[in-house]
């Protein structure tokens, strides 16, 4: 025995799937130009900061092309900036910031940039708009991955996961343009940044965007780039030396430059963690005989500031840390020292993991 539908139900059906169709359209267009909002939002600050002329018109950052203006010229830069607060940054790795002879990209690079879009990701979503300090920052390679070369394709996915009065916490993840995870890392940021800022850049933000916007230059250009990275850090002293057992030491001593610093004129702390990784990596060769290692994980703990001018040197120590030989892997830990005249004061510590770069698998260009 059938049971025959009536004929309206046809149309009521059309009916209804009209309505859901409309509805998923309706929600997914809110998304979509909401995420757009936010994006335009955070690129209008981002321009308007560009024009303070009491911010530096020269960084670190400039110098590893993660600037949204030097990236959106070749389709990146940020490009997203999702209801959950992932902050989206695409970046094509340049020639002149890959200054290793093997042609990889340091991880601290990695690490400087992750610093530079993790902390817009903060501001993006935070009320009261506070950039913050740093204090610790860390990243490792994905399992079976080797670093990016010049002209890979990255994906910065960067997100504020926790953020309070005093402190704030940052993730991010890095992947190929085909989704394949590069690398992870976390940034832990000091916030509080006092009560004007609060009232300034919080509830008073719009007089002071005027302000900003009536008194700032008009049109900053770009700085002039140094033609590689590794030319700007070229080390007044370096002394290394190997002892028994597959220990090695290293130290490089540099004059911080106007290339060095972040836009309120302190050596910035990407810089700081190239530093560290240029150390290390001389200490860890030393230990094992020959080069070929890659620097598959690093932390780095600010404590203090180092300003134009200062001295500061970078003492690193490594050693073999598993497998029973040197070349199976090697920790390094490295001290940044900077000179005051009368003593020397830490300006942060790193932590170290290196690995020969056959241990590192098969997996190469990303492209």
């Amino acid at each position: 025995q059938t049971c025959a539908l009536p004929i309206s139900s046809d149309a009521h059906c059309l009916s209804l799937l009209r309505s859901t169709l409309s509805s998923v359209i309706n929600l997914t267009s809110r998304a979509w130009f909401g995420m757009t909002k936010r994006l335009d939002r955070l690129l209008s600050l981002i321009r308007d900061a560009s024009r303070a002329r009491f911010l530096g018109s020269r960084s670190f950052s400039h110098e590893l092309e993660a600037k949204h203006v030097q990236q959106v010229t070749q389709g990146g830069g940020f490009t997203a900036f999702g209801d959950d607060g992932t902050l989206t940054f695409e970046y094509r790795v340049p020639e002149r910031v890959c200054f290793r002879g093997d042609s990889y990209l340091p991880l601290s690079v990695l690490l400087a940039i992750v610093d530079e879009v993790t902390s817009w990701a903060s501001v993006g979503v935070d009320p009261a708009r506070r950039p913050g300090v740093s204090i610790d920052l860390n990243a490792a390679l994905a399992a079976g991955r080797v670093p990016p070369r010049a002209g890979d394709q990255l994906v910065f996915l960067a997100r504020s996961r926790r953020m309070g009065r005093t402190l704030g916490f940052q993730t991010c993840e890095v992947r190929t343009g085909s989704g394949e995870l590069v690398a992870t890392a976390r940034h832990t940021k000091l916030l509080d940044m006092g009560r004007a800022w609060g009232i300034a850049f919080g509830a008073g933000f719009d007089l002071t965007r005027g302000l900003l916007r009536a008194f700032g230059s008009v049109d900053r250009p770009l700085p002039t780039l140094s033609p590689t990275v590794g030319g700007l850090l070229r080390p007044e002293a370096c002394e290394v030396e190997g002892e028994a057992g597959g220990v090695g030491r290293a130290m490089e001593r540099h004059r911080v430059a106007g290339g060095m610093l972040n836009e309120v004129g302190l050596l910035f702390g990407g810089c700081q963690a190239l530093l560290h990784e240029r150390a290390a990596g001389l200490a860890a060769d030393c230990a094992v005989g020959h080069g070929g290692l890659v620097l598959g994980a690093m932390s780095v703990t600010y404590l203090a500031a180092a300003k134009r001018g200062q001295s500061v040197e970078a003492r690193a120590t490594a050693r073999a840390a598993w497998g029973g030989e040197s070349t199976s892997g090697l920790v390094a830990t490295s001290c940044l020292l900077a000179g005051s005249g009368k003593a020397d004061k830490v300006v942060s510590e790193a932590r170290m993991r290196f690995h020969h770069v056959a241990a590192a698998g098969a997996r190469g260009s990303m492209r």
